[in-house]
């Protein structure tokens, strides 16, 4: 059994020259594992102590054949649940948007349709508008009079009623009603406005090439060699604690992607960012989810997705991508408790 107690590259370079010294036929099968001190171990048998740990079986030239789970704690065990969970909730996301899709492309054929559709609504909203701001003008006229009458009976030496206070009052209480309406239709307009620039966004986007964000990849959290350690499956999670902060960290989410990511967006959306899938065996693909809960806090997730090749899978459970994990809520939770910070 070869044991490894130097760096990790000095560690492979020792593999290699010790692996081409052996009989590859002798040794039959060979495995890899690590155990909880961190020291990686090459064998073509597993004692019987060291067979709680995950181990890999390496062919000839090196590369992982097959993996062989080790014992679990319960606090893994919980992990990889939650894990499990928030990527339902996040392929829900992503089957979601591609009803989205497929809906945008069946119901326009280039952007200039899109925009009559976005000038359309904003009529029916201008027209909305104008009623009622004509309903209030038509209000603050009689309630002008209703003013005049009060003061009029003041002056001739009269009380005011109680019947003219309540209709005055009810009459300033249609026109706040109005002007509510109003501020709705405008923020409605905004609304539209930002929605129609996405849907545009994501409709030439679509119309430029296949979209690959379903395509065959490894995940971050799988085959990891150092399955045994309680903190072997990273779990990138920040939770929103409102929803101005959530929509600052979405932003910043989407510049820490920008900066881990080799791949180009293909979906970015106020609900999902997701990198083209990886086409080299060193390509580092990102998704991020924004997790909608009625009674709690929105959540952003974070995962990793690598080439589904052997290379791919040995980037996906390397120090780099748990880094690239572990760094991503205390990235969001820094930015977010600056931008409180400098707020009037």
């Amino acid at each position: 059994m070869i044991r490894c107690e130097t760096t990790r590259i000095a560690c492979v370079l020792f593999f290699i020259v010790s692996f081409i010294s052996i009989d590859a036929v002798a040794i039959g099968k060979l495995y890899r594992w690590t155990d909880e001190n961190g020291e990686v171990y090459y064998s073509d048998r597993v004692p019987p102590k060291q067979s709680k740990h995950q181990r890999t079986q390496l062919s000839d030239r090196g590369l992982i054949v097959r993996v062989y789970e080790g014992a679990k704690t319960s606090q893994q065990i919980a992990k990889e649940r939650r894990l499990a969970r928030l990527r339902i909730e996040q392929r829900k996301l992503i089957a979601d948007q591609r009803d989205r899709d497929s809906a945008l492309l069946r119901t326009f054929r280039n952007v200039e349709e899109i925009d009559l559709a976005l000038k359309g609504q904003l009529s029916t909203l201008d027209v909305l508008i104008k009623i009622e701001y004509a309903n209030m003008n038509r209000i603050k006229i009689k309630l002008n009079r209703k003013l005049a009458d009060a003061a009029q009976s003041e002056r001739n030496g009269r009380t005011v009623t109680k019947k003219q206070i309540v209709e005055i009052n009810s009459l300033r209480s249609q026109i706040r009603d109005h002007q509510l309406n109003v501020t709705k239709h405008k923020a409605g307009k905004e609304k539209l406005k930002a929605r129609f620039s996405r849907d545009i966004s994501r409709f030439v986007a679509l119309k430029s090439g296949p979209q690959e964000f379903g395509a065959k990849v490894s995940s971050s959290n799988r085959h990891s060699e150092i399955n045994n350690r309680e903190d072997s499956i990273v779990i990138s999670l920040y939770s929103c604690p409102d929803r101005s902060s959530c929509d600052h960290a979405w932003s910043l989410a989407r510049s820490y992607v920008k900066s881990y990511t080799t791949r180009p967006f293909e979906v970015n959306t106020n609900l999902l960012m997701i990198t083209k899938p990886p086409h080299e065996d060193n390509d580092i693909g990102i998704s991020v989810a924004k997790i909608r809960r009625q009674k709690e806090h929105s959540l952003i997730f974070l995962d990793v997705r690598c080439k589904d090749s052997n290379l791919g899978r040995e980037l996906c459970v390397s120090l780099k991508t748990r880094s690239i994990l572990a760094g991503f809520a205390p990235f969001l939770k820094t930015g977010v408790a600056d931008m409180s910070q400098v707020k009037p």
